[in-house]
């Protein structure tokens, strides 16, 4: 399996509950060419302080009115939460206290199924835990995936994915490939390249050479 990088900034105050237009502020995964309704699964680390969200969406570009957006960390990093489309009254809330780290990245895998299941798993000592399972009994097709951070919240996604090709990518939709490389240096892991990476505004992402052990 490979890995992409992806740093996400605060796309603001905006959710699902009030934001109509809420779409718009997602990263969509197939800028990427990432495209996990082949699989119906998205496999990710995460690393943010609060707020982390998903959407799984009826269109490939994520244009559309019909979505489910999970929370991780909602309400000040205590609950995970799903809403079925814009400002719709039924939300699935889980109290989930310090599920996000700040310093430290969790690993999880959302899943979902023709029927309309929707799984969400997080890696643990004990092996992996169940967060979340729901079915909605009028299903909406998933076609795409987007990612944001909000609410003040940055983030650095790890996602898994099996590809014939490696880049550099970013969180500018549709820019993927060579891009300007900002500095190079010789780390021992991916997590020391993101830490020289993070602070600075103008550097989202990284391109780790595991032989080269650089950015």
């Amino acid at each position: 399996m490979d890995e992409i990088w992806i740093k996400t900034l605060s796309s603001g105050n905006v959710d699902a509950s009030d934001t109509p237009d809420v779409f718009n502020y997602y990263n969509s995964l197939s800028n990427y060419h990432l495209y996990p309704s082949q699989t119906k699964y998205f496999r990710f680390s995460i690393k943010a302080c609060r707020d982390a969200f998903i959407l799984l969406s009826a269109a490939i570009d994520l244009q559309s009115q019909d979505f489910y957006e999970i929370c991780l960390g909602g309400y000040g990093n205590s609950e995970v939460y799903l809403r079925r489309k814009y400002n719709d009254a039924d939300t699935l809330v889980i109290s989930t206290p310090d599920i996000l780290n700040c310093t430290g990245t969790i690993t999880m895998e959302v899943r979902w199924t023709l029927d309309g299941s929707i799984f969400l798993y997080m890696e643990t000592a004990a092996g992996p835990e169940t967060i979340l399972n729901w079915r909605d009994p009028i299903p909406l097709p998933i076609q795409g995936v987007g990612i944001m951070t909000g609410w003040g919240a940055d983030g650095i996604w790890i996602i898994e994915h099996t590809s014939f090709f490696i880049g550099r990518y970013c969180g500018i939709p549709s820019t993927y490939g060579d891009m300007k490389i900002l500095s190079s240096s010789a780390q021992s892991s991916r997590i020391s390249c993101m830490s020289i990476c993070s602070p600075i505004s103008a550097c989202l992402g990284v391109n780790f050479n595991l032989l080269r052990r650089g950015v």
